[in-house]
């Protein structure tokens, strides 16, 4: 959905604009599509040839200053023509699910990057140019897809729909469906439809569906309406005042220009005065923070230093970097996504130093991950990098524990320093904190009494029985079931990347298949799938279909069948079973079932992207100490983490510079809750960090119930928080307390400086009242300041009631076990003259109560409910 007034509004401007400015510039595009029509044909004898040709009018559609989709598939085709006839078979092939057919598309172009690409290091065919192939194709139903102009359009309409970088899928589905809706507003628009007709000559596809007109008109959207967002540098309105002078001088204060900020600013200079991070960390390494997160700490310190104008932005990063440079959105064809551009005096200023002693590439990545004052160092471990593997957030409730560990899960999945991400608006970090959550690379769970070995590492559950043994036994089945711990670590090796080539293909959460071809050894339909990156199985006399009624009692192979119809998903791990130990060929899983018929047996095929073929590696102990069986596809124990640690020992190459495994947190709320030991069990040994996979002293265990070898990566973070006032540290079971390091979250009442109800200093009262809980209880006991929180947004008695009667004195009752007396010095109510400002009222009545019985009756004490909405009561705390 989107805004259809706004629509219009452009629409009037575009057709205003349209005869003596859009056309002439675009009408390309629309003879691009007829030229293509007329010149396709993909059973032409010289498919390079023809494609060459078909696509000679599509100019800057295809080709750019730094992308160069056309070129290089014709330089594909003309090493390769069939395998590119038939990708292009595939991705013009309408029965397939559009997305599926341009992931297909770009998994082949690595393949063929790999052997025909003579040192490139990409093959350009992305969504934007695959969405090209299928637009010129079927101009009646596809639109060309570019992420920065779709951006603009959703941004210019107000549209509802989402789109993120690297959100491949949900992006084009997303795309096809608003541009989908534009187009049939522009259908409605009879001025503007005549206006084209007008314009199109017999070079012209004629446009029926009026699809190359929505494209036209997103881009004109793009361009002519969102110029401040693309292409003009920002912000326009600000500027620190600094003269060259000013930075010259600054730039030699070693308290504000640290070593490490002199080499951002001289690989700026080098690289043109204008960069991304990507690019500058690309040509002179380290990593993209120490760029991002090195400018940001630099500029705070210049603001410091010299009090200059500071950007009024909610957006904590966004409110530094403009002291030093101006900015925009970078293109498509662009390393990054923000282009940062050295403001003018200070360009000039560096011009007038020397700098030929300050390093321009750098020998070694940035332990720090960002900027770093090597001359005086700094021992706050906030601004260092989180190393240790097993962290415990501990502290009284209220303190923020569960909210510090999402920050500290961010910091290190994106390397950062703690100090950096809660620099950041925490909104932010909770939105990118629940992506990482969503795609696997974070996971959450809390602890409780019923936890068990079962649930974390993995245990046995019943299972129903499929229908066609219903009949046959009544007697319940069991299956091996991964606990969420252990289903964590065995995809935690999976690697990400930057781009779509950097990406190995493997799903979210892919299976391990064992497949046999043909047989054990070498033969010729083995050799036939590796040469063209499929698998095949038999079972033939079954046919082309396979559903439900199909009778597999007389010859078998329904569970082999359904699991390679019905489980196998694209994106799952296939080892190609070369002897009962033994595997000779690792892919992924890349197309759907096929029937191919030409071949006079084992005619069924799914494609796959071959990772790694002509090997002989033993994977006994990796598949719990178990052989490879007879049947022809079925699910391995291995896991995936074991299965990339083979490809980086076997084919190193694989994993390129893009390619990053990243690090991966485990977050465990309320450690304390559960019985460690029972929980845990060997695992206890296994996440210290020597002994982790790939560590100096790197050890497994063989599980109990599926036998799996398995131990816990390094790239594995685990993050527990622990309330100190259900449990002291001191009784934490020893075998945890050694192999987890633990950071104290206290109460903080700096978080509530300024806030006032009434003109009470209520960061003021928080600090008393935990003063008072310190000297009476402990320390492990106070009052968290999240509690009072409430009061930034609302500084009211009654917020202020609320809180005190709904929360603190509950929990302080909890604390002291109901000792009123104790409660009553906890809040100064033993200070207090008037009781009607107590919150805990002293009784001194029973002898009323019972007629005057001569019995030496106790004091009593009640809470007082008034004294909440009495600000004097709080005054005199």
């Amino acid at each position: 959905m989107f805004d259809k007034s706004l629509l219009k509004d452009v629409l009037v401007e575009y057709k205003k604009d349209f005869v003596q400015k859009q056309w002439p510039d675009e009408k390309y595009k629309w003879e691009a599509v007829k030229w293509f029509q007329n010149n396709w044909d993909v059973n032409a004898s010289d498919f390079a040839d023809m494609l060459t040709r078909s696509l000679s009018k599509t100019n800057n559609l295809l080709a750019s200053a730094k992308n160069f989709p056309a070129a290089m598939i014709q330089n594909f085709a003309k090493a390769a023509p069939e395998e590119v006839r038939g990708m292009f078979i595939d991705l013009f092939d309408e029965s397939k699910e559009v997305f599926e057919r341009i992931e297909s598309f770009k998994m082949k172009s690595a393949t063929l990057l790999e052997e025909y690409g003579n040192g490139a290091k990409q093959h350009y065919q992305y969504e934007n140019s695959i969405s090209t192939y299928l637009w010129l194709r079927y101009p009646d139903k596809y639109y060309i897809y570019k992420f920065s102009e779709i951006k603009a359009v959703v941004n210019k309409l107000k549209s509802n729909y989402s789109f993120r970088r690297g959100a491949y899928a949900d992006n084009i589905r997303n795309f096809f469906k608003l541009y989908n809706e534009i187009c049939a507003d522009l259908k409605q628009d009879e001025e503007l439809i005549e206006l084209l007709k007008s314009q199109l000559t017999e070079s012209c596809y004629p446009d029926p569906e009026l699809r190359t007109l929505t494209i036209d008109v997103g881009f004109y959207i793009s361009r002519s309406h969102n110029k401040t967002s693309s292409e003009e540098w920002r912000p326009r309105d600000y500027s620190p005042g600094l003269s060259v002078d000013d930075w010259v001088r600054l730039l030699q204060d070693k308290e504000v220009f640290y070593p490490s900020s002199l080499e951002i600013m001289k690989r700026m200079k080098d690289y043109g005065g204008q960069a991304t991070c990507t690019q500058l960390s690309i040509k002179y390494g380290e990593k993209k923070n120490f760029y991002n997160a090195g400018s940001s700490s630099l500029a705070k310190r210049i603001a410091e230093k010299t009090g200059c104008p500071v950007m009024d932005n909610e957006r904590e990063n966004f409110r530094w970097w403009p002291i030093l440079y101006v900015g925009k959105n970078a293109s498509d064809d662009v390393d990054g996504s923000f282009i940062w551009k050295l403001r003018d005096e200070l360009a000039e200023a560096l011009d007038r130093i020397d700098l030929s002693d300050v390093q321009l590439y750098a020998s070694k990545p940035d332990s720090s991950g960002g900027d770093s004052n090597t001359s005086g160092g700094d021992d706050n471990i906030d601004k260092k990098l989180i190393t240790a593997k097993n962290i415990i957030l501990y502290g009284p409730p209220g303190t923020g524990k569960t909210y510090s560990a999402i920050q500290y899960a961010v910091a290190i999945v994106e390397e950062k320093s703690i100090a950096e991400v809660k620099c950041e608006d925490y909104k932010e970090v909770f939105s990118r904190f629940l992506e990482y959550k969503d795609d696997g690379t974070i996971a959450f769970t809390t602890f409780h009494q019923s936890f068990s070995y079962e649930e974390f590492i993995e245990g046995i559950r019943p299972v129903v029985s499929p229908e066609e043994k219903a009949d046959a036994s009544n007697e319940i089945e069991y299956e091996i079931h991964d606990g969420i711990f252990k289903a964590f670590c065995d995809n935690a090796g999976k690697p990400v990347g930057g781009k779509a080539d950097a990406d190995l293909g493997i799903g979210k959460n892919p299976t391990v298949w064992k497949v046999s071809l043909e047989a054990a050894g070498d033969n010729p339909t083995r050799t036939e799938c590796m040469e063209n990156n499929h698998i095949r199985i038999g079972w033939d006399e079954y046919g082309e279909n396979i559903s439900d009624a199909t009778d597999f009692g007389e010859r078998g192979g329904g569970n082999v069948l359904n699991a390679f119809y019905n489980r196998m998903q694209i994106g799952d791990i296939v080892l190609s079973c070369y002897s009962s130990r033994t595997i000779d060929a690792i892919g992924v899983v890349t197309g759907e079932p096929e029937w191919h018929d030409e071949y006079p047996n084992y005619k069924r095929v799914r494609n796959v992207r071959w990772l790694l073929k002509g090997i002989n590696e033993d994977i006994v102990d990796l598949n719990s100490g178990r052989t490879m069986t007879l049947p022809t596809v079925y699910k391995l124990s291995v896991s995936v983490s074991d299965v990339l640690q083979m490809l980086r020992k076997l084919k190193p190459d694989l994993f390129k510079e893009k390619v990053k495994v990243p690090n991966r947190v485990f977050i465990i709320d309320e450690i304390n809750r559960g019985n460690i030991s029972k929980i845990f069990g060997e695992l206890i040994t296994l996440i210290e960090s020597s002994k982790r996979i790939g560590a100096s002293e790197q050890l497994r265990a063989r599980l109990p119930y599926s036998g799996q070898n398995f131990g816990v990566p390094d790239n594995v973070y685990i993050i527990g928080t622990m309330n100190t006032a259900d449990r002291s540290i001191a009784l934490i079971d020893s075998a945890l307390r050694r192999r987890f390091s633990f950071v104290e979250m206290q109460p903080d009442s700096s978080t509530l400086r300024d806030v006032f109800v009434d003109n009470v200093d209520i960061a003021k009262m928080l600090d008393t009242i935990n003063k008072r809980i310190t000297v009476l209880l402990d320390r492990e006991h106070t009052i968290g300041h999240s509690y009072l929180l409430p009061l930034k947004n609302s500084a009211t008695i009654e917020i202020l009631a609320e809180i005190f009667e709904n929360s603190i004195v509950p929990l302080l009752q909890e604390y002291f076990y109901d000792d009123y007396e104790k409660i009553r010095l906890v809040l100064g109510d033993n200070k207090k003259t008037d009781d009607s400002t107590c919150f805990i009222v002293k009784k001194t009545d029973t002898a009323d109560l019972f007629g005057g019985a001569e019995i030496d009756f106790p004091e009593y004490y009640e809470v007082n409910r008034e004294a909440f909405k009495m600000i004097e009561a709080y005054r005199q705390m």
